[in-house]
Protein backbone atom coordinates (compact mmCIF):
# COMPACT_ATOMS: atom_id res chain seq x y z
CA UNK A 1 0.00 0.00 0.00
CA UNK A 2 2.83 2.68 0.86
CA UNK A 3 4.76 1.86 -2.87
CA UNK A 4 1.76 2.41 -4.53
CA UNK A 5 0.94 5.58 -2.56
CA UNK A 6 4.52 6.67 -2.92
CA UNK A 7 4.04 5.23 -6.70
CA UNK A 8 0.52 7.49 -7.37
CA UNK A 9 2.76 10.69 -6.34
CA UNK A 10 4.92 9.87 -8.38
CA UNK A 11 2.75 9.66 -11.45
CA UNK A 12 0.62 11.96 -10.42
CA UNK A 13 2.83 15.00 -9.35
CA UNK A 14 0.31 15.30 -6.28
CA UNK A 15 1.85 15.36 -3.26
CA UNK A 16 -0.72 14.05 -1.29
CA UNK A 17 -0.51 10.73 -1.97
CA UNK A 18 2.83 10.64 -0.24
CA UNK A 19 1.71 12.49 2.40
CA UNK A 20 -0.92 9.72 2.95
CA UNK A 21 1.81 7.39 3.45
CA UNK A 22 4.16 9.39 5.42
CA UNK A 23 0.91 10.13 7.95
CA UNK A 24 0.68 6.10 7.91
CA UNK A 25 4.26 5.56 8.81
CA UNK A 26 4.53 8.50 11.37
CA UNK A 27 1.44 6.60 13.21
CA UNK A 28 2.95 3.13 12.74
CA UNK A 29 6.56 4.13 14.11
CA UNK A 30 4.68 5.79 16.95
CA UNK A 31 2.07 3.66 18.08
CA UNK A 32 2.91 0.23 16.53
CA UNK A 33 5.95 -0.98 18.54
CA UNK A 34 6.36 -3.50 20.86
CA UNK A 35 7.18 -1.94 24.29
CA UNK A 36 10.02 -5.07 25.68
CA UNK A 37 11.89 -4.87 22.00
CA UNK A 38 11.23 -1.64 20.53
CA UNK A 39 10.43 -3.23 17.23
CA UNK A 40 7.47 -2.76 15.02
CA UNK A 41 5.09 -5.50 15.24
CA UNK A 42 5.99 -7.45 12.08
CA UNK A 43 5.42 -10.17 10.64
CA UNK A 44 3.21 -12.99 9.26
CA UNK A 45 2.75 -14.41 12.79
CA UNK A 46 2.06 -10.94 14.50
CA UNK A 47 -1.38 -8.44 13.29
CA UNK A 48 -2.98 -5.30 14.64
CA UNK A 49 -6.71 -6.22 16.55
CA UNK A 50 -8.03 -2.71 15.53
CA UNK A 51 -11.30 -3.83 17.13
CA UNK A 52 -9.39 -3.21 20.89
CA UNK A 53 -6.48 -1.73 19.46
CA UNK A 54 -4.03 -3.81 20.62
CA UNK A 55 -1.29 -6.29 18.90
CA UNK A 56 -2.19 -9.75 18.51
CA UNK A 57 1.69 -10.91 19.27
CA UNK A 58 3.49 -13.73 17.23
CA UNK A 59 6.78 -13.76 16.21
CA UNK A 60 9.16 -11.03 14.30
CA UNK A 61 9.69 -12.71 10.61
CA UNK A 62 9.66 -10.63 7.74
CA UNK A 63 8.82 -14.33 4.93
CA UNK A 64 8.21 -12.30 1.55
CA UNK A 65 6.41 -9.36 2.98
CA UNK A 66 9.17 -6.46 3.51
CA UNK A 67 8.34 -2.96 5.16
CA UNK A 68 9.16 -0.12 3.37
CA UNK A 69 12.65 0.57 4.81
CA UNK A 70 12.79 3.90 2.69
CA UNK A 71 9.45 5.39 4.03
CA UNK A 72 10.46 4.31 7.35
CA UNK A 73 14.13 5.62 7.25
CA UNK A 74 12.43 8.98 5.71
CA UNK A 75 10.45 9.48 8.37
CA UNK A 76 12.11 8.17 11.75
CA UNK A 77 15.86 7.51 10.50
CA UNK A 78 16.76 6.11 14.26
CA UNK A 79 13.75 3.85 14.20
CA UNK A 80 14.04 2.30 11.32
CA UNK A 81 17.85 1.78 11.67
CA UNK A 82 17.31 -0.19 14.82
CA UNK A 83 14.16 -2.09 13.29
CA UNK A 84 16.77 -3.14 10.57
CA UNK A 85 19.74 -3.95 13.09
CA UNK A 86 17.43 -5.99 15.45
CA UNK A 87 16.41 -8.08 12.38
CA UNK A 88 19.43 -8.61 10.59
CA UNK A 89 20.92 -9.45 14.04
CA UNK A 90 18.31 -11.62 14.62
CA UNK A 91 18.64 -13.67 10.69
CA UNK A 92 22.51 -14.07 11.91
CA UNK A 93 21.51 -16.12 15.04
Amino acid sequence: MLRTLEGLAAVTGADRWRQAADNWIAHAMEKLRDPDSDLLYWGGHSCWDVGTDTPMKGNHELKCVYPHYDGLFRIAPALERHFSTSCAGICRR
